[in-house]
């Protein structure tokens, strides 16, 4: 997605245009030098009361009152206008984000303790005689720039934008170490004072150090060099004490980043370990306040889907839809996930229907929702509907053209999406098992495993398939479409504790990889499967091999970054976050009654590889390193 590159206007790039910008505008705005803080932070209550409320109209009018003078008026007239960002990803309401946390910055900077260039390029934050006021336009100054570097990655991905973004995280990670500082060191005045820059100092700490623990260890040091640094334990405790400070200005932020981690990171860059108990803790705290809070419904509905509670979670849906008409990017959030939790039930017709309202109305991603909807119909096909396929043609023909870019870069989805909607439309209008194959991609089964009589269903849907693969003969049709059923139906045999035969089908794959014509995603997904499956055992170290078979041996398949992180976590909770990750590759280990595969992958003439030395290769496979 394109966006403006305002580079010629910023006001926040570092320390010294920070002072220029002072003298510049400060005569410029309409400032109250006499702010009485006690009551600015209670009518910012007010109209957060207002947004969480559902009532988004009455709380951006508040806001706008004193957007101009005001620094929490500014702060949440940027947050209000960044979760719009965020939820549309159009272009047009990013540089309205984009311009309004900008004016926000300029009267953050009004208000904040006045150093010189000198002291802010050293990222010294002087005495610790600040005024209250002084201590909270530093806090609300430093979630400024965090939201506007998120935007920035939003709205373009070119290695200057990347560097730029990259020192405004940095400028923001300095600033929250001052309010670290602040708050050891200052005595405020007042208890709500207190209260609500510190429960700003855990947000801002809390969410750094969750986002930077999920990244590799290589990207880390790069990282902790500039001075950033990331632990898991301690972002998520940061967090949890935010929360527990129920009536801070910031607690259901708070909420909504450590539901989110637990309830989606960890589900779709992680082990599907999140701390669901917990979030159920919090959450219940924010429906208590805030009953018909549209946000915490949703978050309540997905966490009550990870759990397997799939009917209560299509009623937390239904109730956040039904509770406010104004925000309509809400609505689409809900019903992405309802037409998850219909697919699991196998209600192909009700998981249609939500579909089809994302492929009209919604434009986060229409190839993926044209795919969807089309699949969904084509899985009542399979079942005995056969009044549809001119309609599921159309719509299969549709999505190579519905693809388009978001942060200038193609969708991974996307192509795996065209990829199938091709072959359909090549294979004589034939897919096997399209919304099952695409439930393992959104990493849909440990929510199957967790409804027994539902991965039943699915699990005879898979035996039926395969058997219908195979020829009379025993010989397979399609072989890219017989793995990819097979992958389908080790998760099956994984989580009916079948974990021998979940082994043979992972292996399998591997053993054949070398037929494979267009899944190239397969083997590296079955090693890790493998890597996955060897933890749950306790085999520690054949877990450890197959996360490096699959990092090291496989390279250029779809949505390669997502599995690569999932390996880094398996690895870290294998070794602890302190550990190196795995730095030389392994080959294929076959079961005993097979025969090597393949022969060349001999064990001594494998070399062993810098981890460093393959950053830079722009293929990397097994035959990258064989000394032949």
């Amino acid at each position: 997605m394109a966006g403006t590159d305002s580079s010629d206007d910023e006001v926040y790039e570092d320390a010294l245009e920070n002072d220029i910008i002072r003298e510049e505008s400060g005569n410029n705005l309409p400032l109250t030098p006499d702010e009485d803080l006690e009551k600015l932070l209670k009518e910012t209550t007010v109209f957060i009361d207002l947004f969480f409320s559902n009532n988004f109209g009455k709380a951006l009018e508040e806001i706008n009152k004193r957007s101009k003078t005001s620094i929490y008026h500014a702060l949440c007239h940027g947050v209000f206008m960044f979760i719009r960002a965020f939820m549309t990803f159009e272009a047009g309401d990013i540089n309205v984000a984009m311009e309004t946390i900008k004016e926000a910055l300029a009267v953050c900077q009004r208000y904040r303790k006045k150093f010189s260039a000198f002291y802010r390029i050293l990222g010294w934050s002087g005495d610790s005689s600040y005024t209250d006021l002084e201590a909270h336009a530093e806090l609300t100054y430093a979630e400024c720039l965090l939201l506007n570097a998120l935007l920035t990655f939003i709205s373009d991905q070119s290695l200057f934008t990347f560097i730029r973004g990259g020192l405004k995280i940095r400028s923001c990670y300095q600033s929250y170490k001052t309010c670290l500082h602040i708050l050891d060191t200052h005595k405020f005045q007042t208890e709500t004072a207190l209260r609500d820059f510190e429960s700003g100092v855990h947000v801002g700490l809390g969410a750094f150090n969750l986002l930077i623990s999920q990244l590799p260890k290589r990207v880390m040091r790069v990282l902790e060099f500039v001075g950033f640094s990331g632990d898991r334990e301690f972002g998520q405790k940061e967090l949890e004490k935010g929360c527990d400070l129920i009536d801070g200005l910031r607690s259901p932020l708070s909420v909504i980043l450590l539901t989110g981690f637990h309830s989606y990171v960890t589900y779709t860059l992680g082990l599907c370990d999140g701390k669901l108990d917990l979030c159920r803790k919090y959450l219940d705290n924010m429906l208590t306040k805030y009953p018909k809070g549209a946000l915490f419904l949703f978050f309540d509905g997905r966490v009550k889907q990870v759990n397997g509670k799939i009917d209560e979670a299509i009623k937390s849906f239904d109730d956040s839809i039904s509770v406010q008409s104004e925000w309509k990017q809400f609505h689409y959030m809900c019903l992405w996930e309802q037409q998850w939790c219909y697919c699991y039930k196998c209600d192909w017709n009700n998981a249609a229907k939500c579909a089809n309202i994302l492929r009209k109305e919604c434009r986060w991603s229409p190839a993926t929702c044209c795919y969807l909807y089309a699949s969904f119909l084509y899985m009542q096909v399979l079942e005995g509907q056969n009044d549809m396929m001119d309609k599921i043609i159309s719509f299969y023909r549709q999505v190579p053209y519905l693809r388009q870019r978001l942060a200038g870069k193609s969708i991974p989805i996307e192509k795996f999406c065209v990829k199938n909607a091709e072959k359909f439309l090549a294979n004589r209008n034939k897919l096997v098992l399209p919304i099952l194959e695409f439930v393992y991609m959104w990493h849909g089964f440990p929510v199957i495993s967790k409804v027994p009589a539902v991965l039943e269903m699915y699990h005879n849907m898979i035996e039926k398939n395969l058997t219908e693969l195979k020829e009379a003969n025993g010989e397979v049709q399609d072989i890219d479409d017989y793995l990819m059923v097979t992958l389908l139906q080790g998760m099956c045999l994984k989580y009916l504790n079948h974990f021998d035969q979940a082994e043979q089908c992972f292996r399998e794959i591997i053993n054949r990889e070398r037929e494979i014509k267009d899944k190239s995603h397969l083997p590296p997904y079955a090693a890790a499967e493998l890597a996955f499956m060897m933890m749950e055992k306790g085999k520690k170290d054949d877990a450890l091999e197959w996360l490096k078979a699959a990092k090291y041996n496989y390279h250029d398949y779809l949505t390669e970054v997502v599995l690569h992180f999932r390996l880094y976590a398996a690895y870290k909770k294998l070794n602890g976050s302190q550990e190196r990750e795995p730095e030389s590759p392994i080959i294929y280990k076959p079961l005993p009654d097979e025969a090597p595969y393949p022969t060349e992958y001999d064990t001594n003439k494998i070399i062993n590889i810098n981890f460093a030395g393959i950053e830079n290769s722009s293929k990397y496979n097994v035959e990258n390193i064989i000394s032949k």
